[in-house]
């Protein structure tokens, strides 16, 4: 049996197929012997309904805003997190107008991703952007954690296992 979402998220396939399996039992008590036209448009309204609810409730996300810090300059941060259905959360990460690493100080190239428990108890780096030509940098990556805290730094490396004090970009606390 596939976990359930928290309440008010729901994955678009199961609630379609839920509400086709409950719109079939119930039309059954109404079709006409004759097959009328009133059933068929109905039955079309139906479909249609379905179909529509499939597009807008196919998953349950959250946009977050990171708050830069003096080191980013006039750059961007922002983070779109879903939950899945089987409870990760999707990241997807995106640095906008960002300065190349290596302005902000001589060794570093990468900015690191960062995920941590609300009290920073737990650290885990989750994922390195390279700033492209256009001064961009975007991630797309999974946390399994439900309360959490995103923050960026910019290191010499990518592949740290913790983070350096240069924290460029911190986000508020999401929690499902």
């Amino acid at each position: 049996m596939r976990p359930r979402a928290p309440s008010g998220c729901f994955r678009g396939g199961a609630l379609v197929g839920n509400l086709a399996l409950r719109y079939t039992k119930f039309s059954s008590l109404f079709i006409s012997a004759d097959g009328s036209m009133a059933f068929r448009v109905r039955q079309r309204a139906a479909v249609l309904t379905l179909i529509t609810l499939a597009v807008l409730a196919s998953g349950c996300a959250k946009r977050v805003k990171f708050r830069p810090l003096p080191l980013a300059g006039k750059g961007t941060a922002t983070a779109k997190v879903e939950l899945t259905y089987d409870r990760n959360n999707t990241l997807e990460v995106k640095l906008s107008g960002v300065p190349d690493p290596a302005v902000l100080k001589p060794g570093y190239n990468r900015y690191v991703l960062w995920a941590a428990t609300p009290d920073r108890q737990n650290i885990v780096n989750i994922g390195q952007l390279r700033v492209d030509e256009k001064m961009n940098a975007e991630i797309n990556t999974l946390t399994p954690l439900r309360s959490f805290v995103l923050f960026i730094t910019v290191e010499a490396a990518g592949d740290v296992m913790t983070p350096g004090p240069d924290i460029i970009f911190e986000a508020p606390q999401t929690q499902w």
